[in-house]
């Protein structure tokens, strides 16, 4: 064990047991060892622990660190050496390895530990040992040396006590920054509870997100997790009424005065701490002691408190990061298939409904597209040309669909199913959805142009408009936004029954666009699966050619 030795007077001192394997002085609060005052960078230095050697290491503060006068980056520490860091003298001592010093004429001593490749530091350069300081006659040695073995002969004395509180406060918060999950958090906060207080049972307990007003015990030491011995009138008591507990007496504390298991336990005093993130009550933090002289004080409930405090913050933090992440996860998915407009809607809802977008009844426009025998096309070139053929169909039909503000439903094989008017409300879905059908003829025809008459091929278009239901449906590993209903069924079979080129659309949309566009009503028409038929109209597409957008009958289609 090493420690450092800070002179406050010429007749006083404190010493710091150095712990663990790195050692930070600076002025964050947060520092092994505090110095506030404007001289002393926020991260000063630090002293890290190698095997048996310690290493001083400036962390590039403003005003550097000295050692023994002179200013250094890195170097072995050894015992009685004097560390200047602003005003503060500090003074290195290791007892159990005081070797003598070499004298001014002695050789360098070996090099020094190189630093594990983890460390940001470099290895210490050699060190040309110079006479060893003597011993600082401001301080009382032999003070020092009686510490140290009452230090020794007890570890609990190594910290005092508001200190090793504050180191479980501390660790506590580096591992809510670390930690991946609620197990790690949890185990690391029993464990801190375990070596802080004093009980028989202790327990973290959390709400069950099936049951909210069920608290589940995650964590529990002294006692049968599966049967544990706790009593439930106080455990309710900081779960239902969101306050603290400390009970010197449990057995006649006024406010458990109606719980029977206290006495049956034989609980002498108890310590309940609810795990408030700020805006919930995530938990319970309980712990318990049947013997008197371990009666909790007010400041066991402190500490208790600003622990809860901090776990509860954890595990909001978590909860946090996995939604964040399923967001990510869902955004990217939804990419492919909506707007950025449209994505925004639906995460809104998705967040407002917890992850899934309630199914709602609405008017929508339904449009089916498909590639016309598409299966003589796949007899006449290989697959990695049908692939890319696919690629550019869907790619630039994508783009159409979202700058019309339609919403990609599906993919399906060779054609696809687009809606207009959900999630993104839109009170001309249905002149839209027409829209974008001519211009996906259109730049079928442009893009065919470019192509070899053996890849050539044309598309056939299904318009209808209705009342749907849409929302998330599926199971909680995959959901889909879509659109279900008769309607839906009914623009998939104008689809099938189109031709090459044609746009073919039902009473209601033709209705919706009135006479926005040149249509041509076919008239009643018998569509598989349904028993009646259904009155349909053809958008004419003529209107939308140009000189460079050529009849498909020039393609031989």
């Amino acid at each position: 064990m090493a420690y450092l030795i800070q002179k406050e007077s010429p007749d006083t001192f404190q010493m710091f047991p150095i712990l663990g394997s790195e050692f930070n002085i600076g002025r964050l609060p947060e520092s092994d060892l505090c110095l506030p005052e404007i001289p002393v960078s926020r991260k000063h230095c630090q002293i890290r622990r190698e095997e048996n050697s310690y290493i001083l290491a400036d962390l590039e503060s403003l005003n550097g660190t000295t050692l023994n006068g002179e200013k250094v980056k890195t170097a072995e520490l050894r015992d009685g050496d004097v560390i200047q860091v602003g005003s503060n003298t500090l003074v290195f001592h290791q007892p159990e390895s005081r070797p003598a010093r070499p004298g001014p004429e002695a050789q360098p001593s070996p090099a020094p530990l190189s630093s594990p490749p983890s460390a940001p530091s470099p290895p210490p350069p050699p060190r040309v040992e110079k006479a060893a300081p003597a011993p600082d006659p401001d301080l009382d040695w032999a003070e020092i040396s009686r510490r140290v073995e009452e230090m020794n002969a007890d570890d609990s004395k190594l910290v005092k006590p508001e200190f090793r509180n504050f180191y479980l406060l501390r660790d506590l918060c580096r591992v809510i920054i670390q930690a991946n999950s609620e197990e790690d958090l949890l185990e690391v906060a029993m464990d801190g509870i375990s070596r802080v207080f004093s009980f028989q049972v202790a327990g973290i307990f959390l709400r069950d997100p099936k049951a909210p007003d069920r608290l589940v015990p995650r964590c529990i030491l002294g006692t049968n997790p599966k049967n544990p011995e706790i009593s439930t009138t106080i455990l309710k008591y900081a779960g239902e009424k969101n306050l603290v507990l400390l009970s010197t007496d449990a057995r006649t504390d006024p406010r458990l005065l109606s719980g029977d298991s206290i006495s049956g336990l034989g609980i002498h005093s108890a310590l309940a701490s609810p795990l408030w993130d700020g805006e919930e009550n995530l938990g319970v933090i309980y712990l318990s002691t049947r013997k008197p002289e371990c009666s909790y004080r007010e400041s066991d409930l402190e500490l208790l408190s600003a622990l809860a405090n901090l776990v509860a913050s954890g595990i909001r933090k978590l909860k946090l990061r996995e939604g964040m992440e399923k967001e990510r996860l869902l955004r990217s998915h939804l990419e492919h298939y909506h707007s950025p407009e449209v994505i925004d809607l639906i995460m809104k809802q998705a967040r407002d409904s917890e992850g899934k977008i309630p199914a709602t009844v609405r008017e929508i426009t339904i449009l089916f597209a498909d590639i016309r025998n598409f299966t003589g096309l796949s007899e006449r070139i290989s697959p990695p040309e049908i692939a890319e053929l696919l690629n550019e169909f869907f790619a630039y039909s994508t783009e159409a669909i979202f700058r019309h503000q339609g919403s990609l439903n599906k993919f399906l094989g060779d054609g696809l199913m687009a809606i207009f008017g959900a999630p993104l409300p839109l009170q001309n879905h249905a002149e839209s959805a027409v829209r974008t059908a001519l211009e996906l003829i259109r730049e079928t025809e442009k893009y065919c142009t470019r192509l070899p008459a053996s890849k050539r091929f044309a598309i056939k278009i299904g318009i209808n408009t209705g009342e749907v239901v849409v929302g998330s449906f599926g199971n909680p590993k995959r959901m889909e936004y879509t659109a279900l209903g008769d309607e839906v069924n009914t623009a998939s079979r104008l689809e099938s029954t189109a031709e090459a080129g044609q746009i073919l659309i039902s009473e209601q949309t033709k209705d919706m666009i009135k006479d926005l566009f040149p249509t041509r009503e076919i008239g009643y028409v018998p569509l598989r699966g349904k028993a009646l038929r259904v009155k349909v109209f053809e958008v004419i597409t003529e209107s939308g050619r140009t000189p460079e957008n050529p009849p498909l009958r020039e393609y031989g289609v």
